[in-house]
């Protein structure tokens, strides 16, 4: 007669391990992912590539006209209100603190494998309330995280039922946590956290962002990070829409806005997204195919921009992570969907190559080309975007005399000019064309 041995996962083990590969950020992004989706389902948002066509309308002027995510931290409590539609009583008893996926036909949604929610509350303290309404229903669970622990036979969360919300405005969920973790709690008071979360919402959720709703962070609104594609008359950006096993992949490649004549390199590389998400920003590794099936990044291409959004009513069909900040390596759709994001990038590569060669002409036609580009909104990108990014014919443009000046400079003395222009990020050749340029106006005015 054969036994049986005892294989269950005690509850401590399985949250040390939950949430032992998730940081903190990742955490709270998680939460406003799980409002978004409230907001999906009850407004019925249309995640698909059509979002990105939608009409950016800037920050909104009231904070109450669109629906709100209000984030409050400190070292004794942590908080997210949001009024994006609450959580139905029904979803909660079944799928929402089930772990694992276990809702079917989730649609196109930010929630895929059905522990963010629990991973990031688990991550972040010891004493959680979750309260929430719809116009139909409402419900409040209370977990005492060690308590809960304790019990490695018992799984289930008592929840309360409460009145459901008095109207659609009113309707959302409140997530309290306190007893905060230790290192939730030195991470905010290190300062590491807050330092980069505003930018973290901001360019993470930049398509929704005073589209849809808005983030507030300790009471201070987040203004979208518009992704940094630039375009001109001339030098409009490359577009290609692909379908890869149900998955719609739309790619742009093109160049970025310059400020003071000059690319702000932090920001190139490629940004991937899906349905609607940033989960790569601004990345010039192997992992996006620099260096396998294209050159390695380097400095002169720090103009380049390359968007790759993936779209899919499963979710799970998707190339992202568990942590939605990384790329599934293995992943088909993703696989297949690199050698043609390298594809479309290649001839905005060869015009920054052309643009900074290593034995420079007298006259590069490129640089003034580049100059003409302004930040545009997704949705004029995809309008005017080309099947092949094709710059104009240098011939075709009127050629100037020109020569290169090239000089040495004590580093001092630019580093004081640089300072007393305010302008600490600019580059030693930035510095000479602005002295060259203001000895012309001021001694030798036309």
């Amino acid at each position: 007669m054969l036994e049986t041995l005892d294989a269950r996962p005690t509850k401590s083990f399985f949250i040390q391990n939950l949430t032992r590969d998730l940081s903190l950020e990742d955490a709270i992004l998680d939460l406003v992912d799980n409002s978004i989706d409230s907001l999906i389902r009850v407004r019925e948002l249309d995640v698909s590539p059509r979002l990105l066509r939608a009409e950016a309308t800037g920050a909104p002027r009231q904070r109450d006209g669109l629906p709100s995510i209000s984030i409050h931290v400190s070292d004794s409590k942590f908080e997210v209100i949001d009024r994006c539609g609450g959580i139905d009583l029904e979803r909660a008893k079944h799928f929402v603190f089930r772990f694992g996926r276990a809702e079917p036909g989730t649609g196109s949604t930010l929630g895929v494998y059905g522990i963010g929610l629990k991973r990031a509350i688990f991550k972040i303290g010891r004493q959680i309330d979750i309260e929430s309404h719809t116009p139909a229903d409402g419900f409040r669970v209370e977990i005492n995280v060690p308590q809960w622990a304790g019990d490695d036979n018992n799984w289930d969360l008592p929840f309360k039922t409460l009145a459901a919300a008095s109207g659609p405005a009113e309707a959302g969920t409140r997530i309290t946590i306190t007893d905060l973790n230790p290192e939730t709690i030195f991470r905010i008071n290190d300062g590491t956290l807050m330092a980069g979360l505003e930018d973290d919402i901001a360019t993470t959720y930049s398509l929704f962002l005073a589209r849809f709703l808005t983030v507030e962070l300790n009471g201070k609104l987040v203004q979208p990070r518009p992704l940094p594609i630039g375009m001109s008359e001339e030098l409009p950006p490359a577009g290609k829409t692909l379908d890869i096993d149900g998955v719609v992949v739309e790619l742009v490649a093109g160049l970025a806005a310059r400020k003071d004549g000059e690319w702000n390199a932090d920001r190139a590389g490629w940004y991937v997204m899906c349905n609607g998400r940033v989960v790569v920003s601004a990345d010039k590794t192997e992992l996006t195919g620099w260096g396998v099936f294209a050159p390695s990044f380097v400095s002169k291409l720090r103009g380049f921009v390359g968007i790759a959004f993936f779209f899919s009513t499963d979710p799970a069909a998707l190339p992202w992570t568990t942590t939605k900040r990384g790329l599934n390596r293995d992943s088909k759709v993703f696989q297949l969907a690199r050698k043609e994001m390298s594809s479309i990038a290649r001839p905005v590569t060869a015009f920054l190559n052309r643009m900074y060669p290593s034995d420079p002409s007298e006259d590069i036609q490129e640089r003034a080309l580049a100059d003409q580009l302004k930040p545009v909104d997704m949705s004029a990108v995809l309008r005017q975007a080309r099947p092949v990014f094709s710059p104009p014919e240098v011939s075709s443009h009127k050629k100037r005399a020109t020569i290169s000046v090239q000089y040495d400079a004590d580093r001092a003395d630019v580093d004081r000019i640089k300072r007393k222009l305010s302008k600490p990020r600019w580059g030693a050749g930035k510095v000479g064309r602005y002295t060259f340029e203001y000895y012309l106006k001021s001694e030798l005015p036309e």
